[in-house]
């Protein structure tokens, strides 16, 4: 039985013809996958759109995001004075503002799913593969996080924590644990009695060879889809708790920050100042879930036609 991995690369191969090189073989990848799933494919645009003003955000700014201007307070979107998107009740510009909360929000979101990942991922294959006390102990504790709702959890870790970026990541990390142990202890436990695994213990292979050679590759195209998804969830909550003031201290500006304080004040006579932080939120989760969805269709084996 083939694993996750070797059926991408399978694939990939008989996509890429003959003499083309590596990069050539993940364009026409990408192209089947643009026409196998479009919608997939329009949320990985947005999320490549989001990456690249993310990295090269500080060199494409059109003015300084921290920098006040008393002249332009409170100015409407307009193409001639440069306010691309208005300013706020500060005069500082939403566009460069909302380019450098990119950053902020795309870099804790992916760090903090990446170290939750690797820890739930750890915990669910040790967890699955030992169906003994330990599996019950460490599935105690994930039923303990799993009991509060992740938005209370993250509110309660940074509280007592305190209100910073590397405790928004750590909160994130946190929540991410436990749905990633259950998935991957789950995929484990019906992996690990399947025919080809019992021929590599007859033959003498150490567990560990066992679970990193056989088992661990079976956890892959799930726990990439479950990455995919929560990577929108994690940037839901840091704007969570940038909206109630825990999360990227001031005067970074992140997305969930520019939500709060003075935009709710003037959301009657300077709405841009809520409406545009709102739609980069919208649709950067819409990019995340879309891809996530599509990386299914794609990966699941029971959902292929």
């Amino acid at each position: 039985m083939a694993s996750q991995p070797e059926i991408a690369a399978d694939r990939l191969r008989r996509y890429s013809g003959t003499g083309l090189s590596t990069f050539g073989a993940a364009i026409r990848w990408l192209w089947w996958f643009t026409k196998k799933k479009p919608m997939g494919a329009i949320g990985l645009f947005i999320l490549t759109f989001a990456a690249i003003i993310a990295v090269f955000g500080p060199w494409l700014i059109p003015h300084d995001p921290l920098k006040i201007n008393s002249k332009d307070l409170l100015h409407g979107p307009q193409w001639v004075s440069g306010f691309v998107l208005g300013t706020d009740h500060l005069g500082r510009d939403n566009m460069s503002r909302l380019m450098i909360g990119a950053r902020s929000s795309l870099s804790i979101a992916i760090i903090g799913v990446s170290s939750g990942t690797f820890v739930g991922f750890f915990l669910g294959l040790y967890s699955g593969f030992y169906p003994d006390w330990r599996d019950a102990t460490i599935q105690r504790f994930v039923d303990m996080l799993m009991a509060l709702p992740i938005l209370v959890l993250a509110l309660a870790i940074v509280a007592m924590l305190g209100a910073s970026t590397r405790n928004v990541i750590i909160a994130i990390s946190i929540i991410q644990v436990p749905g990633t142990a259950r998935i991957v202890r789950s995929v484990v436990l019906s992996v690990r009695t399947m025919e080809y695994v019992q021929a590599a213990r007859a033959l003498g292979a150490t567990d560990t060879r066992i679970i990193w050679r056989h088992v661990a590759t079976q956890t892959f195209a799930p726990v990439m889809i479950l990455v995919t998804a929560a990577l929108g969830i994690a940037i839901i909550i840091e704007a969570s708790l940038s909206f109630l003031g825990l999360g990227t201290p001031p005067p970074n500006p992140a997305w969930g920050s520019m939500l709060a304080g003075q935009a709710r004040q003037h959301a009657e006579d300077a709405p841009w100042n809520a409406v545009f932080p709102g739609l980069c939120l919208a649709i950067t989760v819409f990019g995340f879930n879309m891809l996530g969805d599509s990386l299914r269709d794609v990966l699941d084996p029971r959902l292929r036609t």
